[in-house]
């Protein structure tokens, strides 16, 4: 979590218990609340002060998936860039984790290649059940010359040691 995630949340959870206490105030006390609101101060600046805070507590609680929205656009122009003029190569598989994530029973997997080139990279993508890759395994990515890093498995790349099961689809 970033620290925009983090003052977004506890901005969050202080708006969410102030609520809460003023709602505890105003069940205890209903008349006091009356006053407060009747108060001149409350009364004319009040409605643009609740207008702000809401405003920004939905700003805030937007946050998040405004950065997503960003970082997916991104992802595609290095996509794009690397089916484009990337270098293709084999690369060995070092490591293979699961993200938790699964679409259509294809597990969103986090995998660790190391190109022939020595080049290290890794990047997360679905792979089919049936083809599962393993530490060992050979696939062919795609990789930027300028940032090996940046590395992408080929399209419909299938594991070289089983040409019949492919490993991503």
């Amino acid at each position: 979590m970033n620290n925009v995630n983090k003052i977004a949340t506890i901005f969050g959870i202080t708006i969410g218990i102030l609520g809460l206490a003023i709602g505890i105030y105003a069940t205890i006390n209903p008349m006091g609340v009356a006053d407060i609101m009747d108060s001149p101060a409350v009364s004319t600046w009040g409605p643009y002060v609740f207008g702000g805070i809401i405003g920004f507590t939905v700003i805030l609680s937007m946050w998040p998936l405004f950065g997503m929205g960003v970082q997916g656009i991104k992802n595609i122009g290095i996509k794009k860039r690397l089916r484009e003029s990337g270098v293709k190569t084999t690369a060995t598989i070092i490591d293979i984790e699961d993200t938790g994530v699964t679409v259509n029973l294809s597990p969103l997997v986090r995998i660790t290649v190391e190109t022939k080139e020595h080049h290290k990279g890794t990047f997360n993508t679905y792979v089919s059940r049936v083809g599962f890759p393993s530490p060992g395994d050979e696939i062919e990515v795609v990789y930027n010359p300028e940032k090996p890093e940046e590395m992408l498995p080929a399209y419909k790349v299938q594991l070289k040691n089983q040409s019949n099961n492919p490993m991503i689809t």
